[in-house]
């Protein structure tokens, strides 16, 4: 990606200096496709900013995790470290990836305006990325243009690309780790190689879900290399680059670790997973067994946290409790393990169509409002009213705020489904960079399946 940025710039000056139609010509003929998405991208971005910006202020950029980022931002530059109280304690409920990344617009700038039109940028590149990525395995020129403009244009990905979160830094880290790499076997550049292990190790300091997928590039290499008829590459270069990724990518989050455990006694990224276990996908538990809402889950969960260890939810984010609230978070799964296995169904088959579109309503709209009930359904129930609750639950989810996310969810879910069955014709009929890239990608789609839980 880098290097197409330079080429990019290069073409770009040339088109200016030199026969100007002839030199432009060539210049968007080579890069027309690129160009369209990454113009139609940003400007669907700069669209959204302006719009959230005119009608809400600046301050609905910052959704639920915003603040503590910001917070962390501002101490790196105040000189109190990795810290939100001063440099008093040390910080370890995130990774500091995405407050650097706010760090350094802050320095630089005094502001954060830098750091999200770059993240814009940035993710004005992943719909680029993906279609180099898709001409590279070797799919439809077509179908990766139009599958661009989609990743170009989705709401999720555009919404998260202006707001202070870390999914538009992460995602194109993460893409170009994976374009690098599948150029790295097509190519056998060593420095692709370097620069995809180098740079998947850096979004793990975004975010700490990267920490395993390392795995499934040696399962793309090693399925790659072992359905080569004439083994092209002798065993020891095999061998050295295996050794290449686990070095270079281990190097890369060593020190995270190092930190925590000189701190805190413990060899963890971050207390964050361990948290989500313990709190959210026990509340998730809760609420699916007993029928209860998901609020009063999450509560009956932090309740039990303090009861049960003495925790307060203030003190939990620490990775001090990293190790208890793990392992009572998988007790509880075992304790429950049928409910367990009914979330994970729901999640695998649900794949990617979590509530998110509903969510980001309640943040920006502006001409649609949540419905409210006048009189809840089962007190018309209670009453005998049967057809007016039932009018009002019919009338409820009709609403435009809920028909919205629910044709976000049935989009996602035919997305999900699309793509397994991209999958399995990749590994079907494909060559074996298209089989070994089916078996990465049925990699991503189980792994995140497992994480959303």
């Amino acid at each position: 990606m880098f290097i197409f940025i330079r080429k990019l710039s290069a073409r770009f000056i040339v088109c200016f200096h030199s026969s100007p139609q002839q030199s432009c010509g060539v210049f968007w003929t080579n890069n027309k496709f690129e160009i369209i998405l990454f113009g139609t991208a940003f400007f669907a971005r700069l669209i959204a900013l302006g719009a959230a910006v005119f009608y809400y202020g600046e301050q609905r950029l910052h959704l639920s995790d915003s603040g503590g980022y910001i917070a962390l931002a501002q101490g790196i530059v105040l000189g109190h470290g990795f810290s939100i109280d001063g440099g008093l304690t040390p910080f370890s409920f995130y990774v500091p990836g995405y407050p650097a990344y706010l760090a350094l617009s802050l320095f630089l700038f005094n502001t954060l305006w830098p750091a999200l039109i770059g993240q814009m940028i940035l993710s004005s590149f992943v719909p680029v990325l993906l279609f180099r990525l898709g001409k590279y395995v070797s799919i439809s020129q077509k179908l990766v243009f139009y599958a661009g403009l989609v990743s170009a244009l989705e709401p999720h990905l555009v919404l998260y690309s202006i707001t202070y979160m870390t999914e538009a830094l992460y995602g194109f880290l993460f893409f170009a780790s994976i374009f690098l790499f599948i150029r790295f076997l097509q190519r056998e550049v060593w420095l692709d190689l370097l620069l995809s292990s180098f740079l998947l190790g850096i979004s793990v300091y975004v975010r700490p879900i990267s920490q395993y997928i390392v795995a499934g590039y040696f399962v793309m290499f090693g399925y790659y290399w072992w359905e080569s008829a004439s083994w092209r590459m002798p065993l020891k270069k095999i061998f050295f680059a295996l050794g290449m990724i686990i070095i270079v990518f281990f190097v890369v989050i060593a020190p995270w670790f190092w930190r925590n455990y000189h701190y805190f006694g413990i060899w963890s990224l971050s207390s964050h997973g361990s948290y989500n276990l313990y709190v959210y996908d026990g509340a998730s538990i809760i609420s699916l067994r007993d029928g209860v809402s998901y609020d009063t889950g999450h509560a009956d969960r932090i309740q039990s946290l303090e009861r049960d260890t003495g925790v307060t939810e203030e003190r939990a984010n620490s990775v001090v409790y990293d190790k208890v609230m793990y392992e009572r978070g998988l007790h509880f799964i075992k304790e429950n393990l049928g409910t367990a296995i009914k979330l994970g169904l729901i999640d695998f088959f649900g794949f990617w169509t979590a509530h998110n579109y509903a969510y980001f309503l309640a943040y920006f709209y502006h001409w649609i409002s949540q419905p409210q009930y006048l009189i809840p359904p089962t007190q018309l129930l209670f009453q005998g009213n049967v057809f007016g609750a039932l009018f009002d639950i019919f009338r409820f989810i009709l609403s435009p705020y809920y028909l919205i996310s629910i044709a976000g969810r049935l989009m996602w879910l035919v997305v999900g489904i699309v793509s397994y069955f991209g999958i399995w014709t990749l590994w079907r009929s494909g060559n074996r960079l298209q089989k070994s890239f089916s078996l990465f990608s049925l990699f991503l789609f189980l792994y995140f399946s497992f994480i959303v839980f």
